[in-house]
């Protein structure tokens, strides 16, 4: 019945995908125990795919997990790891045929750990410097806040203003993002409101970091 000739290895994996979501690369992964990647097919046209090796490593090039045999599907999420926050970690995914010939490791361009909430503000202050008592205008109020931290990074700030120091209480101006392209905001001048003489008006101000924790306020 014949014998099949491949002396030729699978083609190499095109890209890695961090991530679940297929053909789209995650930035951030926000579980400390598992990392999840996906990739599309490998092919060989001589003998064919028969199965995927996956490997781990972080960004220093120190192995995680190497060579874990996950069979012909596409997606694979490796679990009890101890990842480190802050650290990027990389998925590797290699193809070998049904003679045993391999494909060269591709690997992903990484993932950073972000399990926890990034640090509010240390301090929120009213009028545009240092922290005012008092204002003089009818429908504009300003504050100036201390910055954030986060092992990812801020992308953004979030403000509201309220009649009450109780963060949860209703809110004259909601929950609103301060966000510009080019650099973090730590400061909003809030116009078109409508105030009264005698009443003590707060901002609260939250942290976003760029894998979508928020801070307390």
């Amino acid at each position: 019945d014949g014998i099949m000739y491949d002396n030729t290895a699978p083609n190499d994996i095109i890209t890695v995908y961090d991530g679940s979501v297929t053909n789209d690369d995650a930035v951030y992964c926000k579980n400390s125990s598992q990392i999840t990647a996906n990739w599309p097919t490998s092919v060989d046209n001589e003998s064919g795919i028969k199965r995927y090796f996956v490997s781990i490593k972080d960004g220093f090039d120190n192995p995680v997990v190497s060579d874990v045999n996950i069979g012909l599907v596409l997606s694979t999420t490796i679990i009890n790891l101890s990842l480190t926050e802050g650290v990027t970690y990389k998925t590797g995914v290699y193809a070998e045929n049904n003679l045993g010939l391999t494909s060269t490791i591709k690997w992903s361009n990484g993932m950073i750990v972000d399990v926890s909430s990034p640090v509010s503000p240390g301090y929120v202050y009213d009028g545009l410097s240092g922290d005012a008592g008092y204002s003089s205008l009818t429908n504009t109020l300003s504050a100036n806040w201390g910055l954030g931290y986060d092992a990812s990074g801020i992308k953004q700030y979030w403000y509201s203003i309220s009649t009450t120091s109780i963060v949860n209480s209703p809110k004259l101006v909601d929950w609103t993002t301060v966000y510009m392209p080019t650099q973090v905001s730590t400061f909003v001048t809030v116009t078109g409101l409508t105030l009264q003489s005698g009443v003590t008006y707060y901002f609260n101000v939250m942290t976003e970091d760029y894998a979508g924790y928020q801070s307390s306020t």
